[in-house]
């Protein structure tokens, strides 16, 4: 997943949850619901590629991407991951169509964020910067006031290089 067990790295419990922070507490993450003593146990898991993603106003070239289904894989996103590979992503799905948000707080590298209702693209957000708040309640959001059942994050430029435009079509294909 994001999470490895590190000895250059903190596991506080704080308030309902755990403190991840580098020692000299220039990065620190929270993740709630989860127990010092569990996170490592919680966090084994690799997020493997489980869809392959294709635009079809593009060159045909399929991204994979790991998924993130549970709430602590959402909770937990991109955070602390270094930058991701070429026709890589993760992918956030739901099985509602709402409107929502999303921020970066404890990414490392900014993010392409694809906002999708179905197979349509419904709203893109370029190179959402990384933010370097210590409280995630004061990051920035990133959303789409048009209602959405799913979003992709990429590495910053992907959906620039792919000539992605709002109303596009996608093709998501499980491997």
């Amino acid at each position: 997943i994001v999470y490895k067990k590190d000895p250059g790295l903190l596991q506080l419990p704080v308030a309902g949850g755990t403190l991840i922070a580098t020692l000299d507490q220039s990065y620190s993450t929270t993740i709630p619901g989860i127990r010092p003593e569990d996170l490592f146990l919680a966090s084994q898991q690799r997020l493997k590629p489980t869809f392959a993603l294709s635009f079809r106003s593009g060159n045909g070239k399929k991204f994979k991407l790991e998924t993130a289904e549970t709430g602590f894989q959402q909770s937990l996103g991109m955070m602390q991951r270094g930058r991701l590979g070429k026709r890589r992503g993760m992918i956030f799905p739901s099985t509602e169509v709402g409107k929502g948000s999303v921020y970066m707080f404890n990414c490392l590298k900014p993010l392409d964020l694809l906002f999708l209702k179905g197979s349509s693209i419904v709203d893109i957000t370029h190179a959402a910067p990384v933010c370097l708040e210590q409280d995630p309640d004061l990051c920035a959001r990133y959303g789409t006031l048009e209602p959405f059942d799913t979003w992709v994050e990429f590495r910053a430029g992907t959906l620039e290089r792919q000539g992605v435009q709002v109303g596009d079509v996608v093709d998501l294909t499980m491997i």
